[in-house]
């Protein structure tokens, strides 16, 4: 049975409080409150900005400071129970990672290509894979349900046939002990409820330069990942590179086709009938984007699928769920907030040169004076804070300090490139309320054309507003140059990502 910890709940939620409000605590004694615009925008910016960096403190101190205990894992499998390796395609197919799949030491187990393309030259691709690697291929009459649709018309057919199954997106890399090793945490006893299995995912095209820096972090996400996924404090099925028990998903309906976010809306039926979603220490591999386009736009279906689970009943989920389904919202719902604090600091160095009289030289020593502000050391400190965390996490997990920091700037430069696009997303759901599933590696070219809209005046207003509240309001530059400067770089950090390869 699914139970829920109130112990760990209550701290989680408690904790989490007393940051934020000592943050929001904070800001209103040294600033005050006014009822001006600027300011109750302010107060606003403070309030979303610093609940984010709550949540994030708080996650990475649960890593760390609670127990873990790993999942039990067998020494050797006694049998060999039947397992179905589901490759999911949508004129995307890879035939690197569709090979790999094919080079398990696991013996008694069958591939199934379930195959939603549209294109004629694509089909005809799969079917001489399918005929070569000796693969079962599936096909139906529409796309209907996405993903979901695609895999519940295979629960239709065989899932009676098979105890498990093992579902690989088009860019998926299983290890050749891959099945073997996730078997030995599925066949245990002590692992009963636990249906569905995750392994740890890594990116394995490294070749591109882009690549290679964002997998420098995952390590560290999956450290911290793993931890929380025991407690259910974080959503632990990511919809591939994941090992299934069978029964307990037919069990439960299968897959929702009511959600793009199919992986997450089963982990929420699942906790409905008492059954657990767990990471397990097994290693594999899919691909990051290789260019900011398509990394934009996996970004913006995450966050439009994410909020889309905010309708999902809530009856019956227990309460970490509900906390994990909150979190993972607000942590795409925090971008409008960053744009509304560009914005707001653009106007506000307009407005104090048109109506305070100050001269260059006072706004630098006032700026000093406001940079070592306790609202300001304070937001700064806690942002070291996560960082210095993440880092000590890193150098736990042998990863170079060069490298962490490599790519913690980075990152940084690829948010702000994301800011526009993510804000822009999350605004326009509530009005359509429609979000339709379209791989990554789908990119229609008229999206393409739109990359350099976003960037232009993305940068432009960067630009903008360090040159204005440079010469008009210093004390507001320095106040925020802790983040502007990454912002000025971030352009030319993001072109070098884009042209170079390693």
């Amino acid at each position: 049975m699914f139970y829920t910890n109130l112990k760990v709940i209550s701290s989680y939620i408690i904790l989490t409080l007393v940051i934020h409000v000592a943050i929001s605590a904070c800001w209103l004694k040294y600033c005050g409150l006014t009822y001006s615009t600027s300011a109750v925008i302010q107060f606003v910016l403070v309030q979303g900005i610093s609940f984010y960096i709550s949540l994030n403190i708080v996650d990475i101190i649960f890593a760390l400071l609670l127990p873990f205990k790993a999942l039990h894992k067998i020494g050797e499998l006694e049998n060999e129970p039947k397992v179905a390796l589901l490759y999911t395609v949508c004129d995307d197919h890879i035939i690197e990672a569709l090979a790999s799949l094919t080079n398990q030491d696991y013996s008694n187990y069958q591939i199934f290509i379930l195959d939603d393309s549209e294109l004629f030259e694509k089909k005809k691709e799969i079917d001489e894979l399918a005929l070569q690697y000796g693969c079962t291929l599936i096909r139906r009459p529409s796309r209907q349900g996405y993903k979901a649709g695609n895999l519940n018309n295979w629960l239709k057919v065989y899932s009676t046939d098979f105890k498990y199954f093992i579902i690989a997106d088009s860019d998926s890399v299983l290890p050749g002990t891959f099945i073997n090793e996730a078997l030995k945490f599925a066949e245990s006893n002590a692992n009963k409820e636990v249906a569905v299995f995750q392994s740890k995912v890594l990116f394995w095209n490294t070749h591109i330069y882009y690549s290679r820096i964002m997998n420098i972090a995952q390590p560290v996400s999956n450290f911290i990942l793993e931890r929380l996924s025991q407690r259910d404090l974080t959503y632990s099925n990511f919809g591939s590179n994941a090992i299934y028990r069978t029964k307990e998903i037919n069990e439960c309906g299968g897959f929702s086709e009511n959600y793009v976010a199919e992986d997450f809306a089963l982990q929420l039926s699942l906790a409905k009938s008492g059954y657990y979603c767990r990471v397990i220490n097994v290693e594999s591999y899919s691909a990051h984007p290789e260019t900011l386009s398509k990394a934009r736009r996996r970004i913006q279906r995450w966050a439009s699928q994410t909020i889309q689970l905010l309708n999902f009943p809530s009856k019956g989920i227990p309460l970490q769920l509900i906390l994990a389904t909150i979190k993972s919202t607000f942590f795409y719902c925090v971008w409008p907030f960053y744009l509304l604090g560009l914005v707001s600091l653009l106007f506000s160095s307009i407005f104090i040169y048109q109506f305070y009289t100050i001269s260059f030289k006072e706004g630098i020593i006032y700026g000093f004076y406001a940079f070592f502000h306790p609202i300001g050391i304070l937001l700064i400190g806690l942002f070291l804070f996560q960082l210095f965390i993440r880092g000590f996490i890193s150098f736990k997990l042998k990863i170079k300090i060069s490298s962490y920091l490599m790519n913690c700037i980075y990152s940084m430069a690829e948010g702000f490139f994301l800011i526009i696009p993510i804000t822009w997303c999350i605004l326009k759901y509530p009005i359509s309320r429609k979000v339709i599933f379209n791989p990554t590696n789908k990119m229609p070219i008229k999206k393409v054309a739109n990359e350099g809209v976003i960037w232009g005046f993305l940068f432009c207003m960067i630009w903008l507003t360090v040159i204005i509240s440079i010469f008009l309001a210093p004390n507001i530059f320095l106040l925020n140059s802790f983040w502007l400067v990454p912002a000025v770089l971030s352009p030319f950090l993001l072109w070098k990502l884009k042209t170079k390869r390693v």
